[in-house]
């Protein structure tokens, strides 16, 4: 930069301009509410959720802290710089128990410059593994076959869920002593394995588990395969 009276011109002089952020960013969570579900053996401690929220802002301006405002009773807190949240100390989780938890993320301008946001986290209460077993969908299939049909005709196909995603084992316990069907213990496809004969038998009532391999984790389904001619 220079000045002029018209006739003379003063040396250059330089001019340093530093453009200080501006605080027009809100912290923001990826979504306006998460859902969780914990299992009652969850210690005091052990992570639940893992929250983040950014902010665009420089320095301060857009440094996250976050805390929970509402709904923890006690159970549930949160580290202020990381968004952690666990159970609290000397908790015990009861089954059944449900939770919505008001989490605030703020950054750290000064007070009358703060911006924040809000989420919600909704918390359920599950029983442990061991008391949560696979389940069919229905518990009993009704089925009419014909006689004719072939040996490794697929009959039904079971699927079980598991809510921990374990690996299911199916197993016939009881209806079939001649082993007239082949049931897949990793697919849970049921398969015709020998020939039927209606005038020997007309009706089959089969008892199948679907197991986690978890001590009780065992479900039964029972259904009835009439023979039939066509």
């Amino acid at each position: 930069m220079v000045a002029s009276d018209g006739f003379q011109q003063s040396s250059p002089v330089t001019v340093n301009i530093l453009v200080i952020d501006a605080n027009d960013n809100t912290p923001t969570f990826a979504q306006f509410s998460y859902s969780v579900q914990v299992f009652t053996d969850r210690q005091p401690g052990e992570t639940v959720l893992q929250l983040t929220a950014t902010d665009a802002d420089e320095g301060l301006n857009g440094l996250v802290t976050y805390e929970i405002v509402a709904g923890a009773q006690g159970d549930f807190v949160i580290n202020n710089h990381s968004g952690r949240i666990t159970v609290a100390p000397g908790v015990t989780l009861t089954v059944g128990q449900s939770y919505a938890l008001t989490v605030k993320a703020s950054d750290n301008a000064p007070g009358n410059q703060r911006r924040s946001s809000t989420t919600t986290v909704y918390i359920e209460v599950l029983p442990p593994n061991n008391q949560s077993p696979p389940r069919f969908p229905i518990l009993t299939y009704n089925l009419e076959i014909s006689e004719a049909m072939r040996i490794g005709a697929i009959l039904l196909n079971l699927q079980a869920t598991d809510r921990e995603n374990d690996p299911i084992t199916y197993r016939i316990v009881s209806g079939d002593s001649q082993k007239v069907f082949n049931l897949s213990e990793t697919t849970g496809l049921l398969l015709l394995a020998k020939p039927l004969d209606r005038e020997t038998t007309d009706q089959y009532r089969l008892i199948v588990t679907a197991s986690d391999g978890n001590p009780g984790g065992v479900r039964h389904s029972s259904f009835y395969l009439s023979t039939l001619f066509l």
